[in-house]
């Protein structure tokens, strides 16, 4: 989603894909339906997802990698003052 969301912004330049971004950034930091982060900022770890009776700490390659792809494009995009 994050990096959909800023390939569509370096397309278009629409504010809404920024918007997007934001969104998807902040979803893996506690911004989501249950209010927790999904993060393990000292482990550089992610659990897998959300479930109705909370998070799913399983935390697997794929999420791992998703958390840490977006925690680069955010790094990179706030350098270039696109993101804040």
């Amino acid at each position: 989603m994050a990096d959909a969301a800023l390939t569509a912004f370096g397309l278009l330049g629409e504010e809404q894909y920024v918007s997007a971004f934001r969104r998807a950034h902040a979803w893996f930091q506690g911004q989501n339906s249950l209010r927790q982060p999904l993060v393990e900022v000292q482990y550089g770890a992610c659990c897998d997802g959300l479930q109705a009776s909370g998070l799913n700490r399983n935390q697997g390659a794929e999420s791992t990698l998703a958390y840490l792809w977006a925690e680069l494009l955010h790094r990179e995009t706030c350098q270039r003052s696109v993101v804040s």
